[in-house]
Formats: structure tokens, C-alpha cells, sequence
């Protein structure tokens, strides 16, 4: 089968050239400024851009906005550029980025005026009663899992019969959960043995007391 002829783009006719460049053309032997003329050539080069876009690259338009384009910027190199300034003005220069300076900052037991500044304290008992407030809310471990797997370990090895024997990870954290409550209920039962005594600091001997009267061996 004999392929279909394709089928070429209207040719753009010459009206519509002129009209597109024509006043551009015009004006542009009554431009004198500089500013007139940078703007002149931004909005030519951005209608050569739109039809780059819509396929016209090739054509009559875009060939003649493009020689419009050359005589602008060739005006814009004859006319002088204001006194101070260089002739490619429009274009900011570029500026090497420097490294910027580590801020060197004061420590904080030095003052911004430079006077010693003292340290914060806090009244007896605020950081304690804070830390009460932080444990008492959490619901983790405090007791570090590796070094309590090391000492259940060293506990096991002691006896004979057991120095073969192997544990599951579930078990060790069971274990530490128990031993963890333990603790946290004798030394709560110590503290009220010590404010029964008038005091504020627990001896041994408030523990021992707990551990007797809880029924254990002291």
C-alpha cells in the first residue's frame, strides 16, 4: 500500500511576521536607552522561547525574531554604559563564597560581659524529687540487661549441677522484672523506716529492720 502523503505545516504568512516584529522593528531606531533596550530584548527572547515551545523553531516567526533579537543587542553594545560602570552592567558579577568563620562563642560559665558567671544550683532535694517524678512515670528497666545477664550467669556456675544449663532471653528478662520490683518495694519499705527513726537518710540497718519485719532472713 502506498503511504499517505504527510501533511506540511501552513506556512506562516508574511503579515503575521510583521505584525508579531513589526513595531518591535520599528521602535528600535528611536531607543536611546539602555534599560528600554535590556527590557526590549527580555520580552523578544521570551516570545523566541514560547515558540520554541509550540513547535515553530524552524519557522519564518522565529527566524525573523531571532535577527530582531541580534540588531537590539548590537545597538546595546554601541551605546555607552553610564559612567562607573562596565558594559555587561546588566549582569550582577558573581561573588566567591568565602568560608564562613567559625563564631567563636563564650563558655557558659564565662558571661557575655565577660564577668565569671556562677553556676546554677538548685535547692536540696529539687533534682531528687525531680528524678522520683521521672522513674516513677517510666516504665523501663533501670538495671543495664547485659551486665545482669553477666551476674545471673555467675550465680548459675556456682552450682554444679547447673553450670551446663542455658537460659532463654524471655527468662532473663522475666527475672530482672522480679528483681527490679523486689528492690523497688524493700527500699520503699527502708525510706519508711528511716522517717520513722526522724530521719532523712537510710541506713543498713533501716534495710535490715524492712527485711525483718517483712519476715526474711536480715
Amino acid at each position: 500500500m502506498a503511504k499517505a502523503p504527510r501533511r506540511q505545516a501552513p506556512a506562516t504568512p508574511p503579515e503575521s511576521v510583521d505584525l508579531m516584529w513589526g513595531p518591535w522593528a520599528r521602535e528600535l531606531e528611536h531607543i536611546d536607552d539602555r534599560k528600554v533596550l535590556e527590557s526590549r530584548i527580555h520580552s523578544i527572547s521570551s516570545e523566541l522561547a514560547n515558540l520554541r515551545l509550540a513547535g515553530q523553531g524552524q519557522g519564518r516567526r522565529y527566524q525573523a525574531g531571532d535577527l530582531l533579537l541580534e540588531r537590539y543587542v548590537t545597538k546595546l553594545r554601541t551605546i555607552a554604559p553610564p559612567a562607573g560602570k562596565s558594559p555587561s552592567s546588566h549582569r550582577k558579577p558573581r561573588k566567591s563564597k568565602k568560608p564562613k568563620k567559625a563564631i567563636r562563642r563564650p563558655p557558659p560559665s564565662v558571661a557575655p560581659g565577660g564577668k565569671q558567671r556562677k553556676p546554677v544550683r538548685f535547692k536540696p532535694g529539687t533534682v531528687a524529687l525531680r528524678d522520683i517524678r521521672k522513674y516513677q512515670k517510666s516504665t523501663e528497666l533501670l538495671i543495664r540487661r547485659l551486665p545482669f545477664q553477666r551476674l545471673v550467669r555467675e550465680i548459675i556456675q556456682d552450682w554444679e549441677r547447673f553450670s551446663e544449663l542455658r537460659i532463654q532471653s524471655q527468662a532473663l528478662l522475666a527475672l530482672q522484672e522480679a528483681a527490679e520490683a523486689y528492690l523497688v518495694g524493700l527500699f520503699e519499705d527502708t525510706q519508711q523506716c528511716a522517717i520513722h527513726a526522724k530521719r532523712i537518710t537510710i541506713y543498713p540497718k533501716d534495710m535490715q529492720l524492712a527485711r525483718r519485719l517483712r519476715g526474711e532472713r536480715a
